[in-house]
């Protein structure tokens, strides 16, 4: 208990003095954060009904009797009724398939004969016709779309463990074939960049990183955004900078990917007239836990409100069948910082504005109203540590993964506080995903010795219902 005490008084001492712990070159007077830049995505309302199906892709068989229901299609008009039409739009040249019934919320649909089919469902409301919810049927797995992709978090060192985890990364993408990497934060330690140009760019990602010829979608994690101290967040003009570098034309590689401070990726990504299989939402969690931000314009409340609204937005029009979220901070943790709402305990001290901000529970309310029982997984850092996590009554059937073990491991401390389905302290190592239409294999892989090669610890295949 001792040291987050510690923490708030030396916290509350920093922040009336004005002093800073950075040392060069992260001292804030040589911060040069981009100025005509909105680091914010678009809000992109959509005024019109939205039409969604519960099955999207479906890898079948002869005779399979597939029941279709469009009961989560959007209408905007409150009290009004929606109109519903199926339609098979391609199917092999021997097959009679057809609706059951074309204009009911509810249809059956029945494979005849081998080969692929694509249907498709539109709704009208009072606003119109809406646009197509497309649909793939195939006996051929081959016909079915495929992402594949790691999550790595917390790497930013520079270290030779970050060196080894990118080896190991690139090994296995050899083999088994990746699309793209998710960076779940803390990109650069110990306490963010100063400008685009900043030399830790290359030392702590472009070179231990030169194996891996993928993109990396990042999220910002608290390093990345410090302000009086190194980890405490802030400071969020600091991660506009690592943003400004994703669009800069002068860096060596396009493996830094970071659009906006919150965004959307939809998966497979070389397939963009196609809509998704995946949606993955990359979220802001330092703007929703830290120390108090000087600029007024990442004042929590509102960047709350604007983070929310844009993520509501993207998940009523959305179209894929899995959901994703990326964040840098966890929902459920069994490692050193615990559970949001009471990360590093440190809401035993007080429960002022400020201890409950640094305690995460903003990022709980968040989770609990944006994510859960909305996305299938949730994947974070912050621990560094390879954590599997079961669902909780709290947030429905979302699961969660924690993958803070790209440069530096620690122990778990907290193996009890949530039931798991595998864990590991200790190991440097990541997760590889991959989702195949209706199925999604999670593998977790660790690093041993100083072999470059990576070893499969635990696998688990989630089937969507």
């Amino acid at each position: 208990m001792r040291s987050p005490i510690l923490l708030c008084i030396l916290t509350s001492l920093l922040m009336a003095t004005g002093c800073s712990l950075l040392p060069k070159p992260e001292d804030l007077s040589d911060l040069s954060p981009p100025v005509f830049m909105d680091v914010f995505p678009p809000a992109n309302t959509v005024q019109g009904p939205t039409s969604k199906a519960n099955i999207k892709y479906r890898h079948v068989a002869v005779g399979d009797s597939l029941g279709f229901d469009a009961s989560d299609s959007i209408n905007r008009h409150f009290g009004g009724d929606l109109s519903y039409v199926w339609q098979v739009i391609e199917k092999p040249n021997s097959s009679a398939a057809v609706f059951a019934n074309n204009k009911a919320k509810k249809s059956e649909f029945t494979v005849d004969v081998p080969g692929r089919y694509r249907l498709e469902l539109q709704v009208q409301d009072d606003d119109g016709l809406s646009d197509r919810f497309e649909i793939l049927l195939s006996t051929n797995p081959e016909d079915l779309p495929r992402v594949s992709f790691i999550a790595i978090g917390d790497f930013g060192h520079g270290n030779e463990g970050q060196y080894r985890v990118g080896k190991s990364i690139a090994a296995l993408c050899k083999d088994v074939g990746c699309d793209f990497i998710l960076g779940l934060g803390d990109n650069i330690y110990n306490a963010g960049v100063t400008s685009k140009t900043d030399r830790q760019f290359q030392e702590k990602f472009e070179k231990p990183f030169a194996d891996i010829q993928l993109p990396f979608y990042l999220v910002l994690g608290n390093h990345d955004t410090s302000g009086i101290y190194a980890g405490d967040g802030g400071l969020n003009i600091r991660g506009d900078i690592q943003i400004e570098y994703s669009h800069w034309s002068g860096k060596p590689s396009m493996r830094w990917q970071m659009p906006a401070r919150f965004y959307h990726l939809g998966a497979p990504i070389d397939q963009p007239q196609r809509q998704p299989l995946v949606d993955i939402y990359a979220l802001d969690t330092t703007l929703l836990t830290s120390s108090y931000d000087p600029l007024p314009r990442y004042q929590m409340s509102k960047m709350y409100k604007r983070q929310s609204a844009w993520l509501a937005n993207q998940k009523s029009q959305s179209k894929a069948l899995w959901q994703l979220a990326t964040a840098h901070h966890p929902y459920i943790s069994n490692g050193r910082h615990g559970n949001a709402g009471s990360y590093d305990e440190i809401d035993r001290v007080s429960d002022s504005n400020v201890i409950e901000r640094i305690a995460g529970s903003v990022v709980k309310r968040f989770v609990e109203e944006q994510v859960c029982g909305a996305m299938d997984l949730y994947i974070a850092g912050h621990d560094h540590s390879l954590q599997y996590l079961q669902s909780t009554p709290e947030c429905g059937d979302t699961e969660f993964i924690v993958s803070g073990a790209a440069s530096e491991a620690n122990e778990l401390r907290r193996v009890n506080d949530n039931p798991t389905y595998w864990q590991q302290g200790d190991v440097l190592g990541f997760f590889h995903i991959e989702i195949v239409a209706e199925r999604m294999t999670i593998s977790a892989y660790t690093l041993a010795g100083t072999d470059a090669r990576a070893v499969e610890q635990y696998r688990k295949t989630v089937e969507k219902q």
